[in-house]
């Protein structure tokens, strides 16, 4: 019961992994939310780039789903 208990309040390996995409995700939003347009279209062809390295193709979406929001970000420059 007590490795139960144990077992339950431990994140998992997946879980870190999610919870720290996650942070680095609102990380480059609120970074690209402070750019200029042509430094967001910098950070789109790096997600582009990184993109099309990926094996996995839910991660190649999620890259170029990210490019595609942060170049259609208007901030008032």
């Amino acid at each position: 019961m007590k490795n139960q208990r144990r077992s339950e309040t431990r994140m998992t390996l997946a879980e870190h992994f999610g919870e720290e995409c996650a942070e680095s995700i609102k990380e480059l939003y609120a970074q690209a939310m402070t750019a200029d347009q042509e430094e967001r279209k910098e950070i789109a062809a790096c997600l582009r780039a990184e993109a099309a390295k990926q094996q996995k193709d839910t991660v190649c979406i999620i890259l170029n789903k990210l490019a595609e929001q942060i170049e259609s970000i208007e901030v008032s420059e």
